[in-house]
């Protein structure tokens, strides 16, 4: 998932792309619901919460690392990750 695509106001996630691992890399895949392209899936609250905290400790990460933060707009992210 990506930041980008979170719908704070309307408490939704728009359904664009998908990080998908094969083998030793990583792609960007385009994903459809019902063959919408950028469909919007609505939440729960308590989702929004589990994302804004995310987002909260995403941030203080940034802060501490500075310049050595490589930004990829991801909500969720491992150590390593390259695109």
């Amino acid at each position: 998932m990506k930041w980008s695509l979170v719908h704070w106001a309307e408490g939704a996630i728009e359904l664009g792309w998908v990080v998908v691992e094969e083998g030793n890399t990583y792609r960007l895949r385009k994903l459809t619901k019902d063959g919408d392209d950028n469909a919007l899936t609505y939440l729960d609250q308590s989702v929004m919460n589990v994302l804004k905290w995310q987002k909260q400790r995403q941030d203080a990460e940034r802060k501490r690392l500075g310049s050595a933060w490589a930004d990829h707009d991801l909500v969720f992210a491992r150590d390593g990750f390259k695109l």
